[in-house]
């Protein structure tokens, strides 16, 4: 083979990256923007997947409370009522900034005085203006509501107030009455002519 000068190499190493693009099978080099790009779509799919880490707090609570009269029963000075709404106040002081609140009240009607709030300062109002009732409350619907906003929300836990419920799946019941029974005088007659 005969040697010949030329002035530059430039050309010829065009061709040659040229022609071994054309073969079909070839090593893949190492090239920086490639790797940033492949990076870039595995970051992109993890965040169209969304995917929960073991330990993520809760972004939403949904509170319940049971307005039953039951409530009204005193438990360390205090009625079970007022330390639910105490323990809930507690509860939604601690929570982090941002977590969504919605207080539903199991009473005649369910009612949400506040729904989805990341305003602390509404929902401690709304907790303030808990009041119990007297008759028949909607506890179960109230919690089957509050079922079907965790269901959309992808993280949320549903917090029940209550003295008179058992534990169900994907509810957290926090018992009031310290497992007492709840008694009541349902009917009340006077006999004429009896002596008080």
């Amino acid at each position: 083979s005969k040697e010949t000068p030329v002035s530059s190499l430039l050309l010829w190493r065009k061709a040659l990256n040229e022609a071994s693009a054309s073969r079909p099978f070839q090593k893949l080099r190492k090239a920086l923007l490639l790797i940033l790009q492949l990076l870039m779509c595995a970051l992109l799919s993890l965040a169209l997947m969304q995917p929960i880490l073991p330990g993520k707090t809760a972004v939403e609570r949904v509170l319940v409370f049971d307005l039953s009269a039951s409530m009204q029963a005193q438990t360390e000075g205090k009625s079970r009522l007022e330390l639910a709404v105490r323990d809930a106040k507690a509860l939604v002081s601690s929570l982090p900034a941002g977590t969504k609140v919605t207080v539903l009240l199991a009473g005649r009607e369910v009612t949400a005085p506040v729904s989805r709030s990341d305003d602390p300062a509404r929902v401690l109002s709304a907790l303030n203006g808990i009041r119990p009732e007297n008759g028949t409350v909607k506890l179960a619907q109230a919690v089957s509501l509050a079922k079907a906003m965790a269901g959309e929300a992808q993280s949320a836990d549903v917090i029940v107030y209550s003295d008179d419920m058992e534990t169900t799946e994907g509810v957290s019941v926090r018992n009031m009455g310290d497992n007492a029974a709840n008694t009541a005088v349902s009917i009340l007659t006077l006999t004429p002519g009896a002596q008080c």
